[in-house]
């Protein structure tokens, strides 16, 4: 019990000594201390990658800027080089170090058709998947053979026409990328006006849109250059004659149905992309959009190369 109360004594000695001889110094170490313990949990940053990363998959500039780190490149493109573009897309048997070409919309369609593939173009995987989500109810998915023998069959439909271009509200550009016609995108939903100033600016020859969406006798009025129109029809009204010219049009502007122009044709063409391919230039790509800053036109055209 002794022994107890001696151990007591002394640790209350050695703590009146300790705080005996406390100051404002001594508060001064303390805050010094806490805060060089506690400011890097809460204000440091740690790199976007460990320098050990970077020094065996990059090489650093050979210049920086003062008080910036230098600039790091991979090992395939190092400085002096250009940069990759494109898809870097190889021909089968290639060897690997043999840059690819840029690629363009075809070689996106014909991988998803293809699945992945070896170096030695034999496949080792499955085909892509295109799939149409209906909210919680359905989700469908779609035969990438017979989207393919749509593109054709639409390809050598426009193929009839000369320099077609084709202004649509659904989308057809990698039919357009495969048979070289300029595809015009165009937002849903525009005025009457607004949608034949669109095709005067742009020159479009051919239409593609939803069926009975447009007055075509009073937009030919705005637009005589317009030579086609591709109704496209929803299947519940697919037993409805959309093939009727309307009174006013006839010998102005002929009338086709998305899915009897691909049905008329789906017996003459197959899925092979390959004999449709466009050798020569590609076609660019039209968008138009909205114009929301205001001005003379309600609309804004750009157009955009496929490469």
């Amino acid at each position: 019990m002794a022994d107890g109360s001696s151990f007591v004594q002394q640790l209350d000695a050695q703590l009146e000594r300790l705080f005996a001889g406390y100051n404002i110094y001594t508060t001064l170490i303390l805050i010094g201390i806490f805060t060089y313990l506690v400011y890097p949990l809460f204000f440091s940053k740690d790199p976007d990658t460990h320098p050990f990363l970077l020094a065996r998959q990059s090489s650093a500039s050979f210049v920086r800027q003062p008080g910036e780190s230098a600039i790091f490149r991979s090992l395939e493109t190092p400085h002096g080089y250009p940069l990759r573009s494109g898809l870097n897309v190889k021909d089968p048997g290639a060897p690997k170090w043999s840059s690819g070409k840029d690629g363009d919309l075809r070689d996106v369609w014909r991988k998803a058709v293809q699945g992945p593939t070896s170096d030695d173009g034999k496949s080792t995987g499955l085909p892509g998947k295109v799939l149409t989500v209906l909210g919680k109810a359905e989700v469908v998915e779609h035969k990438l053979e017979d989207m393919s023998k749509e593109i054709n069959a639409l390809g050598h439909f426009m193929k009839q026409f000369r320099d077609p271009r084709v202004a649509v509200i659904v989308d057809l550009t990698t039919a357009s990328a495969f048979y070289g016609f300029t595809a015009i995108l165009i937002p849903q939903e525009q005025s009457l006006k607004d949608l034949g100033d669109v095709l005067a600016s742009t020159k479009a020859n051919t239409l593609v849109t939803a069926a009975g969406s447009v007055p075509l006798q009073a937009l030919l009025e705005q637009h005589s250059g317009l030579r086609e129109v591709i109704w496209v029809v929803e299947r519940t009204s697919r037993h409805m004659e959309w093939n009727e010219v309307p009174e006013g049009v006839g010998g102005r502007a002929d009338i086709g149905v998305w899915h009897e122009v691909i049905e008329e044709r789906r017996h003459i063409v197959d899925s092979d992309l390959t004999s449709g391919l466009n050798d020569g230039s590609l076609s660019n790509i039209v968008m138009v959009s909205n114009n929301r800053k205001g001005g003379p036109k309600n609309f804004d055209i750009v157009e955009f190369t496929q490469q």
